[in-house]
């Protein structure tokens, strides 16, 4: 007659999940009759035997068989021991995952535009149970290190320990140098293969602008000739600027004297608005600029008698020379126009005089004959953008004069006249 207390029951579940080996049940429970005795055990749930076994003879399935002790019913009391045997086989313990841990709270790395924060903050990094090292990015500008002082190197990456475990790791943290201005947070994530990584999180942290000056050139400019200022200029000095950044050009606006009859006297000139070359790196938004005004010079300029001498008559040859070469006197020999090519473009680079009584042109032509065709020569306006002065006069300036005309049997020559 049955009498379990408590009724365990055995199974083992092949690989695939749905296969169920039960244990041995004898055919006589239940029936009680002398044929019974002698029928072969069934396998099925075993409600009778206090030990119960399970074969599995000839195991037809790779992989691992799961052995499972079950009560079925409740527990009267407040546990039950059993004792189970395998054999033929081996259990096998479920492998800890990798795991990484951080630990700690970052503080603000505030820092100025150009530089890297001054003190850095840290956390520490461990793992356990690791196939591969674990592997830290730091969020958008922000740079990170194994080392305080950056001797390793900052990086927005870096690799610490390898498989197996990792000890406590200190790592520390900053807003790089060439962070532009803003305010910056976001997470380091800390990851390795198979495990579920972890993150820290920034402390929001800013850069600020960075201060430097522009300042305004001083100039000159004779009475009677005309001044180009606004954008594109380059006279200017830039004080502060990031090691590596330029600025190619400013606006520059006076307060008067650019017209050929504004008055002898000082007038003031303004910057703004600073412009970097194609390939710096300069962008305004990154700083907080200063502008220091300059001074415009306007004095009176020299005229051919004073060149020349009183009395001396102005011949073609001595307007020539008055006009071009930059000569200090009418006996002086100035410098001779040079020639030269830009490209496909014929030049000539020479120094004139600043005179507001002369028109100096260049004057073009597809063939030397054509000087003899009034319509047939092209008028060309030097400028002294972009050309080196050197030691030109002052009374001066070193121009460009360049023809669009192609072909062999082009020319080009400067004319003077006296108006």
């Amino acid at each position: 007659i049955p009498n379990l207390k408590h009724n365990l029951d055995l199974k083992i579940t092949a690989p695939d999940g749905t296969t169920i080996h039960q244990p041995y049940t004898m055919p006589f429970v239940g029936k009680w009759t002398q044929a019974s005795m002698t029928e072969n055990a069934n396998r099925g749930k075993n409600n009778v035997d206090n030990v119960e076994r399970v074969d599995v003879p000839t195991p037809t399935q790779a992989g691992t068989y799961i052995v499972t002790v079950s009560l079925d019913g409740m527990l009267t009391t407040s546990t039950q021991a059993f004792s189970l045997v395998v054999t033929g086989a081996s259990s096998l313990e479920a492998t800890p995952p990798p795991t990484v841990s951080v630990s700690g709270a970052l503080a603000p790395v505030n820092t100025t535009y150009g530089a890297a924060s001054l003190v850095p903050t840290s956390f520490t990094v461990s793992g356990s149970n690791l196939t591969e090292a674990i592997s830290i990015n730091a969020p958008s500008g922000y740079e990170i290190s194994q080392t305080a002082g950056g001797a390793s190197g900052y990086a927005p990456v870096q690799t610490v320990g390898a498989a197996g475990t990792v000890v406590a790791k200190t790592i520390y943290v900053r807003l790089r140098a060439t962070t532009p201005f803003g305010i910056y947070s976001g997470n380091i994530t800390c990851n390795s293969v198979g495990s579920a990584g972890a993150t820290v999180a920034t402390a929001a942290s800013s850069v600020a602008k960075k201060q430097f000056t522009i300042t305004a050139n001083n100039q000159t400019k004779l009475f009677g000739t005309v001044l180009t200022l606004g954008p594109g200029q380059k006279e200017f000095i830039a004080d502060g600027l990031v090691t590596g950044e330029t600025i190619d050009t400013v606006t520059l606006v006076a307060s008067g004297g650019t017209e050929a009859q504004d008055p002898v006297g000082l007038y003031t000139l303004a910057a703004s608005d600073p412009v970097g070359g194609a390939s710096s790196l300069f962008r305004p938004e990154n700083y907080e600029c200063t502008f220091v005004g300059g001074k415009l010079n306007v004095v009176a300029g020299g005229t051919f008698a004073s060149w020349a001498g009183e009395g001396v008559a102005m011949t073609p040859e001595l307007l020539m020379r008055y006009a071009i070469g930059g000569a200090a006197n009418s006996l002086a020999t100035g410098e001779l126009p040079v020639v030269g090519m830009d490209g496909s473009n014929l030049t000539l680079t020479a120094i004139v005089r600043k005179d507001s009584t002369l028109k100096v042109e260049g004057q073009a032509v597809a063939n030397l004959v054509d000087y003899g065709t009034p319509a047939s020569v092209t008028s060309i306006t030097g400028t002294s953008q972009g050309v080196i002065q050197g030691d030109v006069p002052s009374d001066c300036e070193r121009r460009i004069f360049k023809s669009t005309l192609t072909g062999s049997r082009s020319f080009l020559r400067i004319s003077v006249q006296k108006q």
